[in-house]
């Protein structure tokens, strides 16, 4: 093939580069292309992939089926027999092991997104045109999950969850066996995590990125993780095995027990001045309710104090009328010139007025 050289170049690969170097070139470069905004690339580098995997895997033909020259001339030439045809299970193990490559090749999938366009890619590949082919890739896919967490499973298990249809038909799991029984209890395991809350599922995903790490997290991380991460493996085990490594538990476990009590101490300290992040709203609404009823009784109070003081009105009493006293007799005012005589007693004729008469005592009673 006269245009091998610009095929090798296009994949950056050396012109001895073998079919693994170019599926694994392939494999690179389609992540660099978004196939939605990109169609021309894609097709671009989908022909020259092609090409260049035929022409090298009719090289490794000719070199298998060639004879030396001495055995040529003595053997009379024979025509090479027609290459069978691939088996499906052939094909099927083809594209698994292009998913494979691609979920190995730096950088990691970023986005359930890019999981999904990758193997929608897989699916739409000619070698899967057959029913078997695509019912024996599907079962790779499904013991590529159960077997364990791997680089880019938690990325590719929604994915295939939708593209197979499993959420819909749990009777498609059925004849997958082991597998099948596996991601059966994942799905379930995933929709219970779902109904917890936003806050709560948030730091919970922190410990599940932490669990594939091998680092060690801090110290503080470490305390507190650990006992969510306890909790989440014995809660959604089979989920955690497609999704994280729960054995990474193990090592944060010895990593907890080299922790000095002091450490321990402080951070407890910290923990209960600080409010966890997964309160529940019930709490967080009966601290507001009882703020708001505090700044209610202070705002009443600061406004008792500042009514201007009035005199108090002393009360009207109320005498009882058998207590009453009658008005006073009504008397005669005594002259100037009145006297009593010398033993107290008063004159029987009073001395005249002034007037030269004499006048009676007053009587007081009816007319």
């Amino acid at each position: 093939m006269s245009d091998a050289g610009a095929l090798f170049a296009r994949l950056q690969l050396r012109p001895d580069a073998t079919v693994q170097d170019v599926r694994r070139a392939y494999a690179r470069e389609l992540k660099r292309i978004d196939q939605a905004t990109q169609a021309e690339a894609f097709q671009e580098l989908r022909e020259t992939y092609e090409r260049l995997l035929g022409w090298l895997q009719s090289q490794e033909r000719e070199a298998s089926v060639a004879q030396p020259v001495a055995q040529e001339a003595a053997v009379p030439q024979q025509s090479a027999a027609p290459q069978p045809a691939p088996s499906a299970e052939d094909s099927g193990a083809q594209v698994l092991n292009l998913l494979l490559e691609c979920l190995q090749q730096p950088p990691p999938l970023a986005s359930n997104d890019e999981a999904e366009d990758l193997l929608a890619h897989c699916l739409r590949d000619e070698r899967l045109s057959s029913l078997d082919a695509r019912q024996y890739f599907e079962w790779g896919v499904a013991s590529l999950l159960a077997n364990g967490w791997r680089p880019g499973h938690e990325r590719l298990f929604v994915p295939a969850v939708e593209a197979f249809g499993w959420q819909d038909d749990r009777s498609r799991l059925l004849w997958l066996g082991h597998p099948g029984r596996v991601l059966d209890q994942a799905i379930d395991e995933l929709a219970t995590f779902d109904l917890q809350e936003f806050a709560v599922r948030g730091t919970q995903r922190d410990v599940l990125r932490a669990l594939r790490a091998d680092a060690r997290p801090a110290t503080s991380d470490l305390l507190a993780w650990l006992p969510l991460g306890t909790q989440l493996a014995g809660a959604f085990p089979a989920w955690l095995h497609v999704v994280t490594r729960p054995q990474q538990l193990e090592a944060w476990k010895r990593w907890d027990a080299d922790v000095p009590n002091w450490r321990r101490w402080l951070h407890g300290r910290r923990r209960r001045h600080k409010r966890p992040v997964n309160m529940p709203m019930l709490k967080r609404a009966s601290w507001s309710f009882g703020a708001v009823w505090f700044i209610a009784v202070a705002v009443g109070i600061l406004a008792k104090l500042s009514e201007p003081r009035s005199s108090p009105t002393p009360p009207v009493r109320e005498v009882p009328s058998s207590s009453r006293l009658a008005p006073p007799a009504l008397r005669d005012p005594a002259p100037a010139n009145y006297r009593l005589l010398p033993d107290g007693r008063a004159p029987a004729n009073r001395e005249p007025d002034g007037l030269g008469l004499k006048r009676e005592p007053m009587k007081l009673g009816p007319p």
